[in-house]
C-alpha cells in the first residue's frame, strides 16, 4: 500500500504536468492570448511536478532511476536559457569562473554566457578561458552611483509615445555610469579575476562581452550592446563601465521601446574572456535563415577578427554545406581588402589584406567538416537552429566565440508574380539576400556621417551597416548594402523587423538619390517604378512583430516540452538518457513507476493477488493487483475471467469493453485507412498480436485504479462504487494518440462533448482530457463505468479519422447514439 502510494503521488504530478503541456501547446496554436509571466509561471509548475516525479521514482525503483532528476534538470536549464529572466536575479556572487557558470542562474550571469559554459562543460567544446561579471555587480554599481530614481523614470518614459525624452534621460544617465568609480570590492575583484586569467592563458589582452538578460531571447537585441576586443588592465575598468553604460545607448532604448520591453531586460552580465587572436573567423548558421527547410548549413568566413563578419564591414566569403556528409554544395569567395586585428599597445585596428589573399578561400573542405560537425552538435544540444560564430587562432585551433538560436523565415511556397513589362526594366541584379520580402518607394542614399535626407523614408542604400542609427529599420521600406554581410548583426535586425534587405549586386549605380524603385528581395533584383504598395515587403506590421515573437518564442519551447519520442517501452531505446523532452520524461516515469508496482508486487510470491492477470480474447494484456485479497501461499501465476473479478466497478468497465469487443481500423469515406496516415498502428482481430504495453488494474471490491494502454493513446480511470453515493465518484485522464495533433484534439473535444451530456465535469487542454464524476448513486455509477468502457473502444484510433470537424460531429452523433446517450 505504501508503494501504491508512491505510485498515486506520481500519477497526480504527471496528469498535471501533461495538463499543463496541452496548455501550451494550446497557447502556441494561437488559440489563447499569454504573457511572458504566465510562461514563467508553467515553467515553475513543471519543475515542481518533475521534482515529484524523480522523488516518487526513486522511492519505487530504487538507484537504477537516479538520472532521472539529473535528465530533467538538463532540459529544464535549456528551457530557462531560452526564456528570458523577468528580474535580475538576488545574489550576491560578482564573479564567477566559467569552470562554475554551468551551475548558477542564467539571471544572474546572462544567457549568452551561461550558453558558453555549457558549451565548454556539457558538450566538451573548445571556448576561450574566462569568467562572469554577474547582474549582480551591475545592480551593486549602479546602487554606488545612486541612479535609482533615474532608473524609475526611464522605465515611466518607455512607456511613452515619444522618443525624444527617453533618448535624453538615457544620454545623462550614460554619462553618470561613466564618470563613476566602481565600488572597490567589485573593483577588486574585476583585476584579481583579470590577473588569474592573464597568469593561467599567458594572454595580456581580453574580451568584454555584453550578457543581458534579455539578451538573444525572446528577442535577439543583435549589434544592440558594446563589446570590446583586446582590453588591457589599464583600460579593464572603464571597458567596463562602457559596457555597462551601452544598456542604456540611444539604440539599446529605441529597441525596448520600439519591442514594448522593460529597463530589467537590459540588467546586464559582461564575460571576461581571454583574447583569440584569430586567423580567421565567422558565422555558421546551421539552417539558411531565409529557406530552413533546406538540409544545408551556411558558413561564413574572413580574415582577422570575428566583429568585421558580424558588424558587416567587410565582405566575406560563404560557404554551403550539406548537413549530411558537410558536402560543400556552394562557395562564393568575397574580395576580402580589409581585416581587423589585435593592436600591441591594446585595441583593434583594420589592416589590409595582402593581394595574395584578397581572392584566397578562407576556408578549405577539412576545416569546414570540422566546423559543420561542431555546429550541429551545439544544434542537437539545444534543439533548435544555431547562430554560431567562430574563430580559428594562429595556431590552427577552431574555437567557439558563442552560439544563439538561429531566427528563420519560412520560404513562400509560391513567389508573388513579377509583371513582365516590370521584369524587363532590371536596375539591379545578382544581389544577395539578406531579408526577404518586396518593397518600393524612392531611393534615400545615406550622406557622410551615417545623415538620411530630413524626413526622408524608403528604399534606404548606404554603404555598410550603422547600427547606431536605431530609426533607420522604422524608416526604411527596404534597404540596400553595397558591402556587408548576411550573417552580421544589421540583418538579423532587418529579419526581426521584417524589412527587406539586398547586399551588393550590378548596377548599384543606377540607385540614384530620389529614383522611385521596387525591391524584389525574393530574386536579389531591384526595378524601375513603383509596382508595389510601399509596405507590401514586410512580412509582418511592426506593431506585432512583439506578439509573434512570443508566439515563436513559445513553439520553440515546446520543442523541449511537447513531442514524444519514446513509444516502445519494451524497445532498447526507452531510457531515461533518451528523453529529448518532458513530454518523454513523463511517459517513462508513468510506464516505469507502473512496472515497478506490479513487478515488486509479483515477487512477494505469498500473495495470490499478484499473480493475476485477466483472461480474455481481446488483444489487451491486464494484470491485476488486489488490494483486499486474503494471503495465500500460491506461487503460480494465473488467470482469472471476467466473472471472477470480484470488483463492481472493474466488472462494469470491463462489460463495456467487452460487450464492443476489439475494433478494426476506422475508415470514414473519404479516408484512406490508418497505414496511409501513420503508417505504425493495426488494427486488432481476436487473433492479432496483443499490444506491447500491459494495461494495469489495481481493484477491491469498491474500487478500481486502471491504466489502461490502447496503441499510442493512454487512459487512466480511478472509479469507487459503493451502496453510499457520498463516497463514489468517477474520474477518466486521456491524452495522446497516433495522429496529428489537430485531429488528437478533435478526440479530445469529442470525448468531452459526449462525457458532458452525462454529468462530466471536463477540463480540456488540446489533446488532454480531464472528467470527473461525484456523488453518484450505486446503479448510475455501475451503469456510467459501463458505457465508459464502450467508449473507450469506440474512441480507439478514432483520431486518425477525424480528418475535419463536420467528420468529427458525424461521429460524435453516431456514437452518441450507440450509447443511447441524450442531452
Amino acid at each position: 500500500l505504501r508503494r501504491f502510494h508512491y505510485y498515486l503521488s506520481l500519477l497526480e504530478a504527471n496528469n498535471a504536468m501533461l495538463l499543463i503541456i496541452a496548455d501550451l501547446e494550446d497557447k502556441a496554436a494561437g488559440n489563447r492570448p499569454f504573457d511572458l509571466d504566465s510562461l514563467r509561471t508553467s515553467l515553475s509548475e513543471l519543475r515542481a511536478y518533475l521534482l515529484i516525479l524523480g522523488e516518487s521514482l526513486l522511492e519505487l525503483g530504487g538507484d537504477r532511476y537516479r538520472a532521472f532528476p539529473e535528465r530533467g534538470e538538463a532540459i529544464l536549464r535549456q528551457l530557462e536559457l531560452a526564456l528570458p529572466s523577468s528580474v535580475p536575479n538576488t545574489s550576491e556572487v560578482l564573479i564567477v569562473e566559467l569552470g562554475r557558470v554551468q551551475e548558477l542562474d542564467p539571471a544572474l550571469i546572462g544567457a549568452k554566457n551561461a550558453r558558453l559554459a555549457t558549451l565548454r562543460w556539457t558538450l566538451g567544446l573548445p571556448v576561450p578561458d574566462g569568467f562572469a561579471v554577474t547582474s549582480a555587480a551591475f545592480r551593486l554599481f549602479l546602487e554606488h552611483c545612486g541612479v535609482s530614481r533615474e532608473l524609475d523614470s526611464l522605465q515611466a518614459l518607455l512607456q511613452k509615445e515619444s522618443l525624444e525624452e527617453l533618448l535624453a534621460a538615457g544620454a545623462a544617465l550614460r554619462t553618470r555610469i561613466l564618470a563613476s568609480p566602481l565600488p572597490s570590492i567589485l573593483e577588486d575583484a574585476l583585476l584579481r579575476h583579470h590577473d588569474l586569467l592573464v597568469a593561467r592563458t599567458g594572454r595580456n589582452g581580453v574580451a568584454l562581452r555584453s550578457s543581458a538578460l534579455g539578451e538573444d531571447s525572446l528577442l535577439s537585441f543583435a549589434g544592440q550592446y558594446e563589446t570590446y576586443l583586446n582590453v588591457t588592465r589599464a583600460d579593464l575598468l572603464d571597458r567596463y563601465r562602457a559596457v555597462l553604460a551601452s544598456a542604456f545607448s540611444p539604440r539599446v532604448l529605441t529597441y525596448l521601446h520600439r519591442h514594448e520591453l522593460s529597463v530589467g531586460q537590459s540588467a546586464m552580465a559582461v564575460g571576461c574572456y581571454a583574447m583569440v587572436e584569430a586567423w580567421s573567423s565567422g558565422v555558421v548558421y546551421t539552417r539558411d535563415p531565409l529557406d530552413p527547410e533546406r538540409e544545408v548549413l551556411v558558413v561564413t568566413a574572413a580574415f582577422g577578427l570575428g566583429p568585421s563578419v558580424v558588424a558587416g564591414t567587410v565582405d566575406a566569403d560563404t560557404y554551403v554545406l550539406s548537413r549530411d556528409e558537410f558536402e560543400v554544395l556552394e562557395t562564393r569567395v568575397a574580395e576580402k581588402v580589409r581585416r581587423l586585428e589585435p593592436v600591441a599597445t591594446g585595441g583593434v585596428a583594420e589592416e589590409a589584406v595582402p593581394d595574395t589573399q584578397q581572392r584566397q578561400a578562407v576556408l578549405g573542405p577539412e576545416v569546414l567538416r570540422k566546423l559543420g560537425g561542431m555546429a550541429l552538435t551545439v544544434e542537437r544540444h539545444f534543439g533548435c537552429p544555431q547562430d554560431l560564430e567562430w574563430a580559428i587562432d594562429v595556431r590552427g585551433a577552431l574555437l567557439v566565440l558563442q552560439t544563439r538560436e538561429l531566427r528563420t523565415l519560412a520560404r513562400p511556397t509560391k513567389l508573388p508574380t513579377i509583371d513582365p513589362a516590370l521584369a524587363a526594366v532590371v536596375l539591379v541584379e545578382g544581389a544577395t539576400v539578406a531579408s526577404p520580402g518586396f518593397a518600393a518607394g524612392p531611393v534615400r542614399r545615406m550622406l557622410p556621417g551615417g545623415i538620411l535626407p530630413s524626413g526622408a523614408e524608403g528604399v534606404i542604400v548606404l554603404d555598410h551597416p550603422i547600427l547606431d542609427r536605431p530609426d533607420m529599420l522604422r524608416r526604411a521600406a527596404a534597404l540596400i548594402l553595397e558591402h556587408g554581410s548576411v550573417a552580421s548583426h544589421f540583418a538579423t535586425l532587418a529579419r526581426e523587423y521584417r524589412v527587406p534587405m539586398l547586399i551588393g549586386g550590378r548596377g548599384l549605380e543606377h540607385l540614384v538619390e530620389g529614383r522611385e524603385v521596387t525591391v524584389d528581395a525574393y530574386r536579389g533584383q531591384v526595378h524601375e517604378g513603383l509596382h508595389l504598395a510601399s509596405d507590401c515587403g514586410r512580412q509582418a506590421p511592426s506593431e506585432k512583430i512583439l506578439s509573434d515573437e512570443k508566439v515563436l518564442l513559445l513553439r520553440r519551447l515546446l520543442r523541449l516540452v511537447a513531442p514524444l519520442h519514446l513509444i516502445n517501452p519494451n524497445e532498447e531505446g526507452f531510457t531515461i538518457a533518451n528523453c529529448e523532452t518532458l513530454h518523454d520524461l513523463t511517459r517513462f516515469a508513468h510506464q516505469r513507476a507502473v512496472q515497478e508496482v506490479f513487478q515488486t508486487m509479483n515477487q512477494n510470491r505469498d500473495r495470490e493477488s499478484a499473480n493475476l492477470s485477466l483472461r480474455t480474447d481481446l488483444p489487451l494484456e491486464v494484470e491485476l493487483l488486489y488490494l483486499d485479497r486474503p494471503l495465500t501461499k500460491s506461487r503460480r501465476r494465473r488467470s482469472i475471467g471476467p466473472e471472477e473479478l470480484d470488483s463492481v466497478p472493474m466488472t462494469a468497465l470491463w462489460g463495456g469493453i467487452a460487450r464492443e469487443g476489439w475494433p478494426s481500423a476506422v475508415h470514414p469515406v473519404g479516408f484512406r485507412g490508418l497505414k496511409s496516415e501513420v503508417g505504425r498502428t493495426k488494427s486488432g482481430t481476436k487473433q492479432a498480436r496483443r499490444f506491447s504495453e500491459k494495461s494495469y488494474a489495481v481493484l477491491s471490491r469498491d474500487f478500481l485504479f486502471i491504466s489502461l494502454h490502447m496503441g499510442y493513446h493512454f487512459t487512466s480511470i480511478e472509479a469507487r462504487c459503493t451502496q453510499l453515493e457520498t463516497l463514489n465518484y468517477i474520474r477518466l485522464q486521456y491524452k495522446d494518440g497516433g495522429s496529428t495533433f489537430e485531429r488528437r484534439a478533435r478526440r479530445i473535444a469529442l470525448l468531452a462533448e459526449i462525457l458532458r451530456r452525462q454529468g462530466y465535469e471536463c477540463t480540456t487542454k488540446a489533446d488532454f482530457l480531464d472528467a470527473a464524476l461525484t456523488v453518484v448513486p450505486f446503479e448510475q455509477c455501475r451503469n456510467l463505468l459501463h458505457v465508459l468502457g464502450r467508449l473507450s473502444i469506440l474512441t480507439k484510433q478514432l483520431d486518425m479519422a477525424l480528418s475535419s470537424d463536420a467528420v468529427a460531429r458525424w461521429y460524435r452523433d453516431d456514437i452518441l447514439r450507440k450509447l443511447e446517450v441524450r442531452a
